[in-house]
């Protein structure tokens, strides 16, 4: 419906507001536009407005980008009612647990939680994009909108804490004095560590590293052991699997993208949640998440790499009008097609997301139709202690007269399944999606396919191969 530019072909309607003017495309002019093709723009707009029904009996909005509303007003009786549970179900679906080493998570609430790190806070002013201060749960420009509320990380989990009735919270939400985080985290069971990097239209990254000195405080804070594991019942993973450190501390990160984990490999680091920017109820989604009332099943939708040399594209900031630039020239080989053509090891690959259970895949089945496309089934059972989400993948291998990466993104499905049942996934993929840009043009190429289904680009457990075209 919305595309970029103006274009006489494709475009519906302009999103960012235009005058008559700006509606010229190479000496074209609104009278050189055909009856039929604004018929056609009209009706597309207007089955969006009389499918929602918005012509009747539709609520009154606040939705204006061109007004000034006062800053740090929290509405929670807002008109939109129902959003709210649909917000915080989308958030902690959206959760990814990169790690759970001794499987820390899900806690139990009946215990001492450390939370540190600005993060974790209320922004100081609510909608105030010149601060960047507190959680970060939208981008910025046309990355954002205006919040009505927002429930901030600590006051999810302190929430979720107090209903249990057992365990307490103790927080320190800066980031710049160390030694009090330090204090708070030597009283607790297990420390929770936020953290952020924020980006968005008129604001780019620079780099990859955390904003406000993120990274020195993750760092600093996994050197301490925590109380002893044994004195907490709660904690139910046994003594034996700590061995002589206690791996009790929990990093979240909120970011627009990849960032550099300079702290990914210490001990005391057990698990990292990357929730990305979770929207008005992070607080609710993330303790949703921490406390195994959600099991998380969030995917990352790029890859995040061991060093910065390792991406595909490169800042170079050594540009004459000293602005930095990236020259895009990896051609198809990017992310994890990046990853298969130079066999890169990253640390964390597309399409992974762990869970609280653990899935199996079994009877993988690839059969053509009539019209050319594929079908293919695979039976994935629920082989843990949990019910949960698994996010089938499914990647095609084309032949190598066809000139394509070693494997593109197909298909997925995100399907639930009960612990210790099975459920059967269908995928399609229509003839059209298997051609490929060659000499010029859109063409089939015959020759062996192959079919490859897995929970991540690197953790692929099934593949069957067929002749097609």
């Amino acid at each position: 419906m919305v595309m970029a530019g103006h274009d006489n072909s494709g475009e519906t309607l302009s999103s960012g507001g235009v005058n008559i003017k700006s509606l010229a495309v190479d000496s074209l002019t609104v009278a050189d536009i055909p009856d039929e093709r604004l018929d056609d723009m009209v009706l597309r707009i207007l089955t969006v407005y009389y499918g929602f029904r918005q012509d009747s009996d539709f609520p009154d909005h606040t939705f204006n980008a061109w007004i000034d509303r006062p800053k740090n007003v929290y509405k929670y009786s807002y008109e939109f009612q129902e959003s709210r549970k649909l917000t915080r179900d989308i958030g902690a679906a959206s959760v990814i647990l990169l790690k759970n080493d001794a499987r820390l998570l899900p806690l139990d609430p009946k215990i001492k939680i450390g939370v540190v790190g600005e993060d974790a806070r209320r922004p100081t002013i609510l909608n105030d994009e010149g601060t960047w201060d507190g959680t970060l749960a939208q981008g910025l420009g046309s990355g954002s909108c205006e919040f009505p509320y927002i429930i901030a990380p600590i006051d999810g989990i302190r929430k979720r804490v107090e209903v249990s009735r057992g365990g307490f919270v103790l927080e320190y939400t800066k980031n710049n004095d160390l030694n009090s985080g330090k204090t708070v985290a030597e009283k607790v069971d297990v420390v929770i560590v936020f953290a952020n990097a924020q980006s968005g239209e008129g604001w780019d990254r620079g780099d990859l590293k955390l904003n406000k000195g993120g990274n020195e405080l993750v760092s600093f804070l996994a050197q301490f052991d925590i109380l002893p594991f044994k004195k907490n019942p709660h904690l139910k993973f046994k003594i034996e699997a700590v061995a002589s450190i206690n791996k009790n501390t929990i990093v979240v990160i909120h970011t627009v993208g990849q960032i550099e984990m300079p702290w990914i490999n210490h001990p005391n680091i057990s698990a990292v949640l990357f929730p990305l920017m979770p929207g008005q109820e992070t607080g609710n989604s993330l303790a949703d998440v921490l406390f195994g009332d959600v099991n998380p099943s969030g995917r990352l939708p790029f890859t995040i790499y061991r060093n910065q040399q390792d991406y595909a594209a490169q800042v170079v900031t050594s540009s004459p009008d000293k602005i930095p630039q990236v020259n895009y020239n990896e051609g198809l080989y990017f992310d994890y097609r990046h990853v298969d053509k130079y066999n890169i090891k990253p640390l964390f690959p597309f399409g992974h997301g762990l869970s609280y259970t653990s899935f199996e895949y079994a009877n993988l089945k690839i059969t053509t139709e009539l019209a050319g496309s594929v079908k293919v089934s695979v039976d994935i059972k629920n082989i843990g202690n949990y019910n949960g989400h698994e996010v089938v993948q499914l990647y095609v291998q084309f032949p190598e007269t066809a000139e394509e990466p070693p494997k593109l993104l197909k298909g997925f499905d995100r399907v639930f399944i009960v612990k210790g049942s099975t459920v059967k996934v269908l995928l399609h993929v229509e003839k059209r999606d298997l051609r490929v840009w060659l000499h010029g043009g859109w063409k089939w190429v015959a020759g062996t396919y192959g079919f490859v289904v897995g929970a991540s680009s690197k953790d692929l457990r099934l593949e069957e191969s067929i002749v097609l075209f």
